[in-house]
């Protein structure tokens, strides 16, 4: 058997939702009741497993950049999602990033308006994407942030940034929504009776590592993050739609999605991704699988454990759990 390995790294599949009248994705629910959970401690504990970057802050922010851009930028960057937190009897609870369906015009505006304020501070904030923006700050501040997939729907003083540097973190946070609460952004949003966007959340900061140690044989990705780290690692990053288990794997693989990339569709997960890794690790090319759906396990299967045919498939929603408020770093 081929010394080989593939790694299925698809983290937002946990706190998917999923219409419930399209049926079951059996392979997918079959592999994860064969399968050995394995915890993990941190959300990137597994890329960091892949690439071998030093032991510290996992820079998400500077990461995906690379990975947007294709540029290298070795300043401190940080992820500056827009949220709304609601305020809910003594507490404020961030709202699913879902449910604010930012535009790029108004996170331009929103963009615009920052960068005239704090371009002296050698700050600079920019959207790629409605949901997801990065604000270059001119030092590398030491702080733990989270990911606001963690912190949906639950009060946001549980989760705040901590670490030597958390002050001046939270600071800028208060600054920014000082700043949103007049913006003409919001006042038309709120004439419209959508939720406000009345915060930035930050989140992975840190400096451009200057290199990955390793990295997979092949790697097939759509995600500005995995992306990055193969630029960083000089290896190259092929897109999806890719078939991983056609041949004899030589190596390690990285299979890195979002359900998305399925059009949210589970079904057709099981049938674009999950078909092709059954067979090629019953047929023998392929010594080991793992998958990472996101939360606080990763699930490792080998052929002799897949054949197990008396373990009794159970339904996905039994096997994931939410996460659990891992932190992001």
């Amino acid at each position: 058997m081929p010394h080989s390995r593939i790694l299925i790294y698809i983290p937002d599949l946990i706190s998917a939702r999923f219409p419930s009248d399209k049926g079951r994705p059996r392979l997918l629910e079959k592999f994860l009741s064969r399968a050995r959970a394995v915890p993990v401690k941190r959300e990137f504990d597994v890329l960091e497993e892949c690439f071998q970057l030093p032991p510290e802050e996992f820079p998400v922010a500077a990461l995906e950049r690379l990975g947007e851009t294709g540029t290298r930028n070795h300043a401190c960057w940080w992820r500056a999602d827009p949220v709304h937190l609601m305020a809910d009897r003594d507490q404020l609870v961030m709202l699913p990033q879902a449910m604010l369906a930012a535009t790029f015009e108004e996170m331009r505006q929103i963009a615009e308006t920052f960068n005239k304020d704090y371009a002296a501070e050698g700050c600079k904030l920019e959207f790629p994407e409605p949901e997801r923006g990065y604000l270059q700050v001119p030092a590398d501040w030491r702080c733990h942030g989270w990911n606001p997939a963690s912190v949906a729907g639950k009060a946001v003083t549980e989760f705040m940034p901590s670490g030597a540097d958390a002050d001046r973190v939270h600071k800028l946070m208060t600054e920014i929504q000082m700043l949103l609460h007049t913006h003409p952004v919001n006042q038309a949003r709120e004439a419209a009776g959508q939720p406000t966007i009345n915060s930035v959340w930050l989140w992975g900061g840190g400096p451009l590592p200057d290199r990955a140690a390793r990295a997979p044989a092949r790697i097939v990705s759509s995600l500005p993050l995995v992306r990055g780290l193969a630029k960083l690692a000089g290896h190259t990053c092929e897109s999806w739609p890719a078939e991983p288990g056609a041949q004899t794997v030589k190596g390690e693989w990285l299979v890195a999605l979002s359900v998305n990339d399925f059009g949210a569709d589970l079904l057709r997960l099981d049938q674009e991704l999950m078909a092709p890794m059954w067979r090629a690790l019953l047929r023998g090319r392929v010594r080991e699988i793992r998958f990472y759906p996101g939360g606080n396990s990763v699930y490792e299967l080998t052929p002799l454990p897949a054949r197990h045919f008396w373990r009794r498939a159970r339904p996905l929603v039994e096997q994931l759990r939410g996460p659990d408020d891992l932190p992001a770093h």
